[in-house]
């Protein structure tokens, strides 16, 4: 038994939110990163502090931090 009172609701369900295809992957997981402010996807996020960097600002980030080693 169908939750729908006839098949005649159900086909019209169906019409109104097939439409919502079009809008893949908007419901994944993403973040505003605190460098360059684009939103981005949580898969490659790292948390300094208490901010969360895409994984490119989070590398560059890493790379000011290095101190450079001098020869000796």
């Amino acid at each position: 038994m169908s939750e729908f009172s006839s098949p005649q609701r159900e086909h019209e369900f169906r019409a109104r939110t097939a439409a919502g295809g079009a809008f893949a992957g908007v419901t994944l997981p993403s973040f505003i990163c605190a460098c360059c402010h684009r939103q981005r996807r949580a898969a490659g996020r790292q948390r300094v502090v208490k901010a969360n960097f895409c994984a490119e600002c989070f590398d560059r980030l890493q790379a000011r931090r290095a101190v450079p080693r001098t020869a000796t």
